[in-house]
């Protein structure tokens, strides 16, 4: 094991406030101005340069010294300024890009040594402790030559969910109810632990709120056709109202809904919705459940979709390419 501080430069960033910055639309050419959040690699948003300044160049490490979401720690892929309690750590060394993401990770294991706004990591950071690099596992090396592979494989898929035209909806802001716009179902309701696993096999769609609802994989149920994708999967309780877009056939758990379109929708209209009924997570809870409710949601009528919702996910994929060049 090998501290910190004998296989980076550690330094405490920039220390800028944001409010006090001018702020650029993404793609503009500006710099990534990354904060302590633990969403979009931490970079919370794009700024002008600020005269005198430099940027810290990309590929070093950036570590959340405090908040909520402490030893957050992210590899910067564009240059960037750091908001106050946010750690630059800079190789002393040679060092890829996959060696630097698993250093990240070992970064945030030690999350439980802290707690926000108690035990901060300002002063202790640079004596945490890792493997060194003769000691990382050797999927991290094999894996090194792939990441640019796997990035526009993804990127791929996202460019395929993109409408074909731009449409333009009326303004209306008429809500209807969820029951109006799908045929809601529920699912197959299996216990996973009675399935046997098998990469590469059907999806199986749990409650959980990552991987798209994606749990596991599992062989074909003989007499039991999987769900076909095109359909929403919402859960009705644990992580209660995640909603995810399903492009593949699966299996579901338990308390697991399925939403079919009554009407033609193309992928970006999916994913709207997905997100509309997202955003009614406040209304439940462990206690509270969506079971009998969630037919009867108010969500915006079809007519009602903003128009920047067409063409989202293109642009999405235009602006990390233009970022990673």
């Amino acid at each position: 094991m090998m501290k910190l501080n004998e296989v980076f430069d550690v330094s405490y960033g920039n220390k800028f406030d944001l409010n006090k910055m001018q702020l650029l639309p993404v793609g503009s050419g500006g710099v990534s101005f990354v904060s302590r959040s633990e969403k979009n690699h931490g970079v919370s948003a794009t700024v002008a340069r600020v005269n005198g300044v430099v940027p810290y160049p990309a590929g070093l490490i950036t570590v959340a010294l405090g908040g909520t979401k402490l030893l957050c720690s992210f590899v910067q892929e564009r240059p960037f300024y750091t908001a106050q309690n946010v750690a630059v750590l800079k190789p002393i060394g040679p060092m890829t890009f996959s060696e630097k993401v698993f250093t990240c990770i070992c970064i945030r294991a030690n999350r439980f040594r802290y707690g926000a706004f108690g035990r901060e990591a300002n002063r202790t950071l640079r004596f945490l402790e890792i493997p060194s690099l003769s000691e990382f596992p050797d999927f991290v090396h094999a894996h090194a030559g792939s990441i640019s592979e796997s990035l526009e494989n993804v990127l791929l898929q996202i460019e395929a969910l993109s409408s074909v035209e731009t449409q333009v909806p009326s303004s209306s802001e008429t809500l209807v109810k969820v029951s109006d716009l799908f045929a809601v179902n529920y699912g197959h309701s299996l216990e996973l632990n009675r399935l046997v696993s098998h990469p590469g096999g059907v999806n199986y769609i749990s409650r959980t709120a990552r991987n798209n609802g994606v749990s596991a994989q599992v062989l074909p149920i003989p007499n039991l056709l999987p769900s076909p994708g095109g359909c929403l999967t919402v859960a009705l309780s644990g992580s209660v109202l995640e909603t995810f877009y399903q492009t593949e056939p699966f299996y579901s758990g338990y308390h697991i809904q399925t939403l079919t379109p009554l009407q033609d929708m193309t992928p970006e209209e999916m994913l709207f919705y997905a997100s509309v009924i997202r955003a009614n997570r406040y209304r439940y809870s462990y206690g509270r459940q969506a079971n009998r409710t969630l037919r009867d949601l108010l969500i915006p009528a079809k007519e009602a979709i903003p128009s920047w919702v067409y063409g989202s996910c293109r642009r999405v994929v235009d602006s990390i390419r233009a970022q990673s060049l």
